[in-house]
């Protein structure tokens, strides 16, 4: 079996998704997936007047996205925030993330990430 110190090493260029919130509510860190910042900007575009960003309704968001997939996307300056990095990132709060969304790198099933991570003395 992987530890996660080993998926870690093995992915360290793999970029990642998650969202904190949703729109106007206060929410918790959700692991999205292997996506990059690019896949969460369709509905973004540059207003001509200010140059700043606004999504389908006109809102303004704020968006810092670099050229190799990682990036934030921030909705409405509260708590809907999107953000990409690669695992080699990862912070014990997004590690918790993916294990709370009941698997981790490869498909693991809860149980196996958990050995992981008991196996090194925990996150």
């Amino acid at each position: 079996m992987r530890t996660s110190e080993q998926l870690l090493q093995d992915n360290s260029e793999l970029i990642l998704a998650f969202r904190i919130g949703e729109t106007g509510k206060q929410g918790g860190l959700r692991f999205l997936g292997e996506q990059d910042i690019n896949e969460f900007t369709s509905d973004l575009f540059e207003d001509e007047d200010s140059g700043e960003y606004v999504d389908e309704s006109g809102k303004f968001v704020g968006l810092d996205i670099d050229n190799d997939g990682t990036g934030v996307i921030d909705r409405d300056g509260d708590y809907d925030t999107t953000y990409c990095l690669r695992v080699s990132e990862l912070t014990e709060n997004e590690l918790g993330a993916i294990y709370y969304r009941g698997r981790g790198y490869y498909g693991q099933f809860a149980e196996d990430f958990t050995a992981c991570i008991e196996n090194e003395g925990g996150l």
